[in-house]
């Protein structure tokens, strides 16, 4: 991604690796490193990894700021289109309109050469991705079982305000339900309605729900003693399973 060159303390160069929605890696410009994101990945990997990503994405910075340069020249004639496009099967780069041939021309002339860049794309790209996705899994089949449980509070008006807690958890984007006779209450509840990071890599979130006299028979379920409320209890869902 280039940014504009007119927002002050802003990166021209940003580069933002993903998993999902989950941020493992980052680059831009003015710092001129690849740095991790995400829970324990840098230790996994190891420096040379990074090191190996930082001199890469150098490259490319310099590729794509010399390519912009010619673009420029173009500017209003692309409109948010596909600009520049290469065909990895015959190798060959593919304009949007007969006027940005120049384009082209110096792309082939001072870009990366065709076979290398079909490398790139079916097989260096694909690998890095799989060592990373490697990395990844083994970093969530390591993670501790995150913690659930249930506190207990009064409002402003009196009323008993029971909250469900998960904390550590990894990655983000897990749910948090209060259940009634274990169907999901879907009214009566409330919370953040997301995951929120911990800051120490991993995420955590709360739901809330009013609920009658009781008592706890688990860490995380309730019974009320009265028989018409039945038993409360609440379920975190993770992206790989259920704790």
């Amino acid at each position: 991604m280039m940014l504009p060159l007119d927002r002050p303390g802003k990166p021209q160069f940003l580069a933002l690796g993903y998993f999902d929605d989950e941020l493992f890696l980052r680059y831009d410009g003015e710092s001129q490193m690849a740095e991790p994101r995400g829970l324990g990945i840098k230790v996994d990997l190891g420096a040379e990894t990074w090191e190996r990503e930082t001199e890469d994405l150098k490259e490319k910075e310099l590729q794509l700021k010399q390519l912009l340069t010619e673009i420029m020249g173009q500017q209003g004639q692309a409109r948010g289109q596909d600009f520049l496009t290469f065909d990895s099967e015959t190798l060959t780069w593919t304009v949007a309109m007969p006027s940005a041939q120049h384009i082209k021309k110096f792309w082939e002339t001072q870009g990366p050469r065709a076979d290398l860049v079909k490398t790139f794309l079916r097989v260096t790209c694909p690998a890095q991705l799989w060592r990373y996705l490697a990395s990844w899994r083994g970093l969530l089949e390591n993670t501790d079982p995150p913690s659930v449980t249930v506190t207990r509070s009064k409002n402003l008006l009196g009323k008993v305000i029971l909250r469900c807690w998960a904390f550590s958890f990894y990655p983000g984007g897990a749910t948090l339900t209060w259940l009634w006779d274990g169907e999901p209450m879907h009214q009566g509840t409330f919370g953040p309605g997301v995951s929120l990071p911990s800051g120490d890599g991993t995420y955590q979130t709360w739901v809330d729900t009013r609920y009658p006299l009781y008592k706890l028979v688990g860490f995380t379920t309730l019974k009320s003693t009265d028989p018409e409320f039945g038993e409360h209890s609440c379920t975190l869902q993770l992206r790989r399973g259920e704790a």
